[in-house]
């Protein structure tokens, strides 16, 4: 059943004034009205109602599953191509937790999205430019007319940027998945959003995009799970380097973004992401025969960056935490799961009673837990 006239319009306006500004990928002017949308963004219309009834957990899952059969039909069965499916599923993705243990669609609703920039002509290679007429054919054939269209719109650039930034986010977060390689293009989209400066909120979109290509270099440089005695650089250069790239993205950030709170987090998650290697043991070759030392100040370097970010998370009010995209939450799980590690790690030169002392790891949970039952009550 469609949900009644009021309900449609509180959930568009809580949307706008409460949950927008934490996904700047998918923007909505601020005359933007329901028959509106109903006319031009069907589908985000659906999906912005569904991420807003947050306060109804059973009808927003039951509008969750509507939304899963509806990208199916129209998507895969229909195959409808169009930047009001794209925009939909990034928002949908941005804030599906809801659905996590009762339907885990992520994997699969992010490749769609990232077929749907392909076929929308959005995601274009290197060799794209310049293509002969029979590539260009063979372009049509496998993905459509749109395909070998170009980019035309902001929306459609903001919707070609979230979806890389959401593929790095799943990949940073569970670690099993491949992100979208960042590209010249996607480069070019930044300066050009940057540049235009149609919306405020552009210039945090693009400093989170510009982070998250630095974070995927760390997914991609250092191997996490492909350790071997024919790895000939030693991990400790990496991490040097690719920290050193992270320092230099954070001081050259304006005043106003340097100190915003989102962009603390991903930074300090970044950071987390980076180190956290040091929390596995190496395999025995002589290529890392320094990592023991250079560990203990990875291990340490993880700790503070770890803490840093649960400080900044409890700065966030109680009262925004039905409002943020699942991203937020990833982190917080990152963040945690290193401080549960850290304080229970056994290694050689590593002070557990100082790091101890240094978490204080139950009280940090007792805290966490007190504001979300705080959270319950707003």
């Amino acid at each position: 059943l469609e949900p009644e006239e009021k309900v449609v319009h509180d959930c568009l306006s809580r949307y706008q004034t409460y949950m927008s500004k934490h996904f700047p990928f998918v923007v909505l002017p601020p005359e933007t009205t329901v028959a509106r949308m109903r006319e031009k963004n069907p589908f985000l219309l659906k999906v912005i109602v569904a991420v807003a009834s947050y306060h109804d957990l059973s009808k927003q899952r039951e509008l969750g599953n509507e939304l899963v059969n509806y990208i199916a039909t129209h998507l895969l069965v229909r195959g409808e191509r169009n930047v009001d499916l794209l925009q939909g599923l990034l928002v949908f993705i941005a804030w599906y937790h809801p659905h996590f243990f009762v339907n885990p669609q992520t994997s699969n609703l992010l490749q769609l999205a990232v077929g749907l920039t392909i076929d929308l002509g959005l995601k274009r290679s290197a060799r794209a430019y310049g293509q002969e007429r029979i590539e260009i054919a063979t372009s049509r054939a496998a993905h459509g007319e749109l395909s070998v269209c170009e980019l035309h719109t902001s929306d459609e650039r903001r919707a070609l940027l979230g979806t890389f930034y959401l593929t790095t986010i799943v990949a940073q977060w569970a670690k099993r998945y491949d992100s979208m390689r960042y590209s010249a293009q996607l480069d070019d989209v930044c300066n050009y959003l940057e540049k235009a400066a149609e919306y405020t909120s552009d210039r945090h979109l693009v400093a989170l995009v510009r982070l998250q290509h630095v974070v995927q270099r760390v997914e991609r440089k250092v191997p996490f799970d492909d350790f071997t005695p024919d790895t000939m650089i030693p991990i400790s250069m990496f991490v040097k380097q690719l920290h050193t790239e992270l320092s230099h993205f954070r001081h050259t950030l304006p005043p106003d973004l340097a100190q915003n709170t989102t962009l603390l987090m991903h930074y300090y998650n970044a950071e987390i992401y980076l180190y956290e290697i040091s929390l596995s043991p190496l395999p025995p070759t002589t290529q890392y025969a320094d990592f023991a030392y250079r560990r203990l100040e990875m291990l340490n370097a993880c700790m503070h960056s770890a803490k840093s970010f649960m400080s900044v998370y409890a700065q966030l009010p109680n009262s925004s935490y039905y409002n943020l995209p699942f991203v937020h939450f990833s982190q917080l799980t990152s963040a945690i799961i290193a401080l549960s590690k850290l304080s229970r790690l056994s290694c050689t030169g590593w002070d557990i009673a100082h790091a101890n002392a240094f978490i204080d790891f139950p009280s940090l949970l007792d805290h966490t837990a007190h504001r979300y039952e705080e959270a319950r009550s707003v």
